[in-house]
């Protein structure tokens, strides 16, 4: 009878002691802003860290991440294809991917509306980009508003500019 309390008793610390604890993700939401101050929900769940900051540039076309990571970890990131997205002639291609200035791989779950990167990262990453080949316009729907009535105006004004004298 002993003995096989003392196997129970040890099978439960070896159960304790070398079982993996389980890895639980949040999903959260942050906003990346754009120059004129839109900003746009980036769905996204990490392990190892915490994002600080997400900023979306036009040149190069990419979010750029900043992270505090504490241990190695996984960042899932849900990027709407009306943010940032990569193509090539209508068709889905790589989005580049640098964690700390060097490439890094990804997994990548593409569909119609977003497109889904999980990005592994070592222990002490603090930069994670991910450059496409299309990022939202920073002047918005008013750019073409802007250019017509640019246009408009010139023709105005060179449609009253006397003409020339005759030599």
């Amino acid at each position: 009878m002993k003995f096989s309390v003392f196997a129970v008793l040890a099978a439960l610390v070896i159960l304790v002691l070398y079982v993996p604890k389980a890895s639980f993700e949040s999903q959260e939401t942050d906003y990346v802003s754009i120059p004129n101050g839109t900003k746009y929900p980036i769905s996204y769940s990490l392990t190892g860290g915490e994002i600080t900051s997400m900023f979306l540039k036009q040149q190069p076309k990419e979010i750029a991440i900043t992270i505090q990571s504490s241990a190695r970890g996984n960042m899932t990131i849900d990027l709407p294809r009306m943010v940032i997205d990569a193509t090539s002639g209508g068709d889905d291609t790589h989005f580049i991917v640098l964690v700390n200035g060097h490439g890094a791989g990804y997994q990548d779950l593409v569909n119609t509306t977003n497109r889904v990167l999980t990005i592994p990262y070592p222990n002490g990453t603090s930069n994670v980009e991910v450059r496409g080949t299309q990022v939202i316009p920073e002047f918005g729907p008013a750019a073409p508003a802007i250019f017509i009535g640019a246009l408009m105006f010139y023709v105005i004004i060179n449609r009253y500019k006397p003409a020339p004298p005759a030599a």
